[in-house]
């Protein structure tokens, strides 16, 4: 989090106008890995499984499923050679694992 606020504030500095930016350190990462990472703070054993297509819109809706199911990369390269912006954390699966507990995920924090 504090990287991208890091970011926003040299965004709002030093970006032209309409400048699109991507605050992101590192190549894309699979829902499947972030769920993993989730499982583990949330006292399970880091399992996560793809689910059928058909089975997530039946769970989450078809809006939802879409959107998770994309095949996005992005890169912050931008972010890096145009705003020198240096993030410290380099892994959205290990800032999971780092950052919350069973009891922020249980509360919603």
């Amino acid at each position: 989090m504090d990287d991208l606020a890091t970011l926003f504030g040299l965004a709002l500095e030093s970006a032209p106008p309409a400048t699109l930016i991507h605050g992101v350190t590192e190549p894309a990462v699979s829902t499947v890995m972030l769920a993993a990472a989730a499982d583990v703070v949330a006292n399970g054993n880091g399992t996560a499984e793809r689910w059928a297509h058909d089975e997530a819109i039946g769970t989450l809706g078809e809006q939802f499923t879409e959107a998770l199911s994309l095949r996005q990369a992005v890169s912050g390269d931008r972010a890096r050679d145009l705003l020198r912006w240096r993030p410290r954390s380099h892994s959205a699966v290990q800032d999971i694992l780092d950052g919350c507990t069973p009891e922020s995920v249980g509360s919603g924090a």
